[in-house]
């Protein structure tokens, strides 16, 4: 009966813990339900009913308490994305620059078409490429002044 007891006392804490929702207040309770787990394993009688009904409770306070951990960790990585945006530089008066800026650190190239940028690239190279082999071709004649 004494287990009982405390693992009434825990499920009360849990109950109070997540009163206030917080990322630390999610973790308090899922230790207390770790703590709980290991104390209804040891208790004389873990299958009895109203130790059954508790590990219920605390299992479906478990998910709860998961569920709103990812939550919040998807609005805390949500709101510094949105600082880190407010934060980032962006040309001034030109709209269409404004949302090229938001790309800059993506590595894209702005104002062409796709694949636009790889046939320039590869046109470039080309033209390096032919350029040397004109200039190693060419018979070069060095004149001495006498």
């Amino acid at each position: 009966m004494a287990a009982f007891a405390h693992l009434q006392n825990l499920h009360a804490q849990i109950t109070n813990i997540l009163a206030v929702p917080s990322l630390l207040s999610y973790s308090r309770a899922l230790s207390t339900i770790e703590e709980f787990t290991k104390i209804a394993k040891s208790s004389p009688n873990p299958h009895s009913p109203a130790i059954l009904a508790l590990k219920h409770n605390c299992n479906v306070y478990k998910m709860l308490c998961n569920k709103s951990i990812r939550h919040l960790i998807a609005q805390a990585s949500a709101h510094e994305h949105k600082m880190y945006r407010r934060a980032s530089p962006r040309a001034r008066g030109n709209v269409e620059r404004g949302d090229e800026s938001q790309h800059k650190r993506r590595g894209i190239v702005f104002n062409l078409d796709s694949g636009e940028h790889v046939f320039s690239a590869l046109e470039a190279l080309t033209l390096v490429e032919f350029l040397e082999e004109q200039e190693c071709r060419s018979t070069k004649q060095v004149r001495f002044a006498n």
